[in-house]
């Protein structure tokens, strides 16, 4: 674009918003060939020596610490005479305004967002980080369901007198900060707590999640306790919230938030690309009512980085596919799987399971594949259970998933088995064309009911 312009290495894309805080922009390092965020610290505050010190200080805490759950900061540079921060772009919104919407959230969804901020702040307690300013704005959530602290505008060390820009007393204030006492790793805790209680009112209780909602209820309570020495450490919280997530997977945690940001409308899976064509968006490839069945498998073959990252978050947006809507608009159970495993479509099963002996087949949905790319390429082909499987495919040995890289199959026709121990076989004909870069899926239903 012709209004873009260079600030250091930065590619400024666009300014997003300018606050006390800084100038924010969106930015591209086009030698790493990735997005980040730049801030820019004001002018006005440059004639204050001690801001600017903080300013780099904040930049050194955010580089300490590589985490999932933490905004990482990139680097920091001076420009012309301003002060600039180059940080993690986080593609999403934040959780405050997610929560401004009034959607109703699974207590599920409120525990995986509880649960990741309680792992950042774990880990920037463990480098005796205190954060000092966790409120729902200061939490992103991108859409493909990460969860990432921010704001250390307001961080010090453990124990540090000095006291970074003060902040006004709010409802995320633990008291002994009201008392004008140097902030540690409980003040956060009870910030935290807070949060978690703000996010149960966003998840109202019901048949199935009435009880895990007053746990979280709970947790909320003990973590904003008067007394420091009666809230739990934020690793402690970590471990409270991880039992009641019954081992899920990373993968399967971020679905889940996906799959409720999606289908609430407050985010979208972004416009997928197919090679150097312009983006193809969502309503017009979603919606059954605009688009004809067979542009809507056609899809399938779109297989760019929105397609691979979607297809990797696992079983949650699998279960969920049938109720995904895509800017609030119902979609057919064709395009639903398809945008929840990042339109790639199940392959088509040929004929009825088959049971194996005494240990039945569940079935499966399935949606026909793409038509073939030209040329004579052999098919890519994935294979996904949950929780896990042995896979048979005909003329290959037998492997476990999952499994990092798809197998190549020539075109035709092939027996695909799914065999797990303890949920039993599922056979299935399955057929390739030349050129179908797929994903076969099956999730073995018995495992994903309560213990």
């Amino acid at each position: 674009m012709s209004d873009r312009f260079t600030i250091g290495s930065v590619i400024v894309i666009e300014k997003l918003e300018t606050s006390g805080a800084g100038e924010l922009y969106r930015g591209r390092q086009s030698a790493l060939e990735r997005d980040v965020m730049l801030r820019k610290l004001p002018r006005d505050l440059l004639q204050n020596p001690g801001l600017v010190d903080h300013f780099h200080r904040q930049a050194r805490f955010g580089a300490a610490v590589v985490h999932p759950n933490v905004v990482q900061v990139h680097d920091c540079f001076a420009y012309r005479g301003d002060h600039y921060l180059v940080m993690e772009w986080v593609d999403g919104l934040d959780l405050e305004k997610a929560l401004s919407l009034g959607e109703s959230m699974p207590p599920g969804v409120a525990r995986c967002i509880a649960a990741a901020i309680a792992r950042g702040l774990a880990e920037l307690h463990a480098h005796a980080i205190v954060h000092g300013g966790v409120r729902p704005a200061t939490v992103l959530l991108s859409r493909w369901g990460e969860v990432k602290l921010s704001g250390l505008g307001h961080a010090r060390r453990v124990g540090e007198p000095e006291a970074p820009p003060p902040q006004a007393a709010d409802r995320y204030t633990a008291p002994e900060l009201v008392r004008g006492e140097v902030p540690g790793p409980a003040a956060d805790v009870f910030a935290l707590g807070t949060v978690l209680a703000e996010l149960c009112e966003h998840a109202p209780p019901d048949r199935r999640g009435g009880v895990r909602r007053r746990g979280l209820l709970s947790l909320a309570r003990r973590c904003r306790a008067p007394e420091l020495a009666r809230r739990p450490s934020a690793r402690e919280v970590v471990g409270e919230l991880e039992r009641g997530l019954l081992g899920e997977s990373p993968g399967d945690r971020r679905a889940e938030l996906a799959a409720w940001l999606w289908e609430r409308g407050i985010l979208r899976p972004e416009p997928l690309r197919a090679g150097n064509s312009e983006p193809i968006e969502a309503p017009e490839l979603f919606d059954p009512g605009r688009a004809e069945p067979s542009t809507r498998v056609s899809a399938q073959a779109i297989l760019g980085e929105a397609g691979l990252r979607l297809a990797a978050l696992g079983r949650a947006a699998i279960e969920r596919a049938a109720r995904i809507r895509v800017l609030r608009r119902p979609v057919s159970g064709v395009a639903a799987g398809a945008v929840a495993v990042g339109l790639v479509a199940y392959l088509a099963s040929g004929s009825d399971p088959q049971p194996d002996g005494d240990r039945a087949e569940v079935p499966t949905p399935s949606v026909s594949a793409a038509p073939p790319a030209e040329g004579g390429n052999p098919a890519l082909v994935g294979f996904v259970a949950h929780p896990w499987a042995e896979v048979r495919v005909e003329g290959r040995a037998p492997f476990l998933t999952p499994r990092a890289e798809p197998l190549e199959l020539e075109a035709g026709s092939y027996e695909v088995v799914f065999d797990h121990p303890t949920y039993g076989v599922v056979r299935r004909n399955v057929r390739v064309r030349a050129g179908d870069q797929v994903v076969v899926r099956h999730v073995f239903p018995k495992a994903l009911e309560p213990p």
